[in-house]
């Protein structure tokens, strides 16, 4: 004779049996979104950095290099032709100054650039390449066009150092880290261009800046005014060019443990 206990045992049971079959059925309703949540994070886990895709070429990338080229060589090709500011300063507006305080702006600029490095590399991986050129090509054509107003040597070391190394450190990070989203194995190859073209920069800017502050039309207000404008429209049309393709990464503003790996290890 069958008793209630009996029945209760069994469907314990059939119950045990229907878990372990791998036949066994997903769960449905709130039981499937949670085994879908898990299941997803489980993959998200799982995933590493050897596991993405790279286009390695393409249209797109390749705009993205010539973007990010045309970033740079607006920015630091600036930042080279301090020595062309320098022996103008030094015979012009600063003549009072010695070498070594005029050359503090550079310096200044210089310093500033790297040091925002520390913080625009985390704003890029959160926001993206656009949302930090953006704002950095308007304060860094902004700098130029205080700097062709100057006249104290404070207000140069002010506009043309802290400001313009400022707003060059949150050009340059993303418009180089960009191009690791569309490369990997010839990413040493994208990077030169990307070189080449902050070196071409270097090598134009001082050239048009010395041709213009010794003229007798331009001098030094608007030489420096021209090449501003100038420099905006190349940038506006690098800007364009320049988009991330990975998704953002959520992290830390400021990554200390980075302070705790030494640079060597050791053995």
């Amino acid at each position: 004779m069958t008793t209630q206990s009996d029945i209760h045992r069994a469907g314990l049971s059939n119950e045990k049996v229907a878990r372990e079959s791998p036949n066994h059925s997903p769960p449905t309703g709130e039981g499937a979104a949670d085994h879908g949540t898990e299941q997803k994070n489980e993959d998200t886990t799982r995933a590493t950095p050897s596991e993405v895709s790279f286009p390695e070429g393409g249209l797109r990338a390749w705009l993205v290099v010539l973007g990010s080229s045309i970033l740079l060589g607006c920015s630091f090709g600036w930042l080279s032709s301090f020595g062309t500011f320098q022996s103008y300063y030094e015979t012009h507006q600063l003549l009072d100054e010695s070498p070594s305080t005029i050359s503090w702006i550079g310096s200044t600029q210089t310093f500033t650039q790297y040091f925002v490095g520390l913080i625009s590399g985390n704003l890029f991986d959160l926001y993206g390449a656009r949302v930090l050129i953006i704002p950095g090509m308007m304060v860094y054509i902004f700098s130029i066009l205080m700097t062709s107003l100057c006249h104290e040597y404070y207000q140069f070391l002010l506009a043309q150092g802290l400001l313009c190394g400022l707003a060059v450190g949150f050009i340059f990070t993303p418009a180089t880290s960009v191009v690791g989203h569309y490369f990997r194995s010839r990413r040493g190859l994208a990077m030169g261009f990307i070189t080449a073209g902050s070196s071409l920069g270097g090598i134009l800017l001082p050239i048009a800046l010395k041709n213009g502050l010794y003229s007798h039309t331009l001098r030094f207000t608007w030489t420096i005014r021209t090449v501003g404008f100038v420099l905006l429209i190349l940038m506006a049309i690098a800007c364009a060019l320049v988009k991330e393709r990975l998704p953002s990464r959520p992290r830390h503003l400021f990554v200390f443990e980075a302070f705790r790996i030494p640079a060597i290890p050791s053995s």
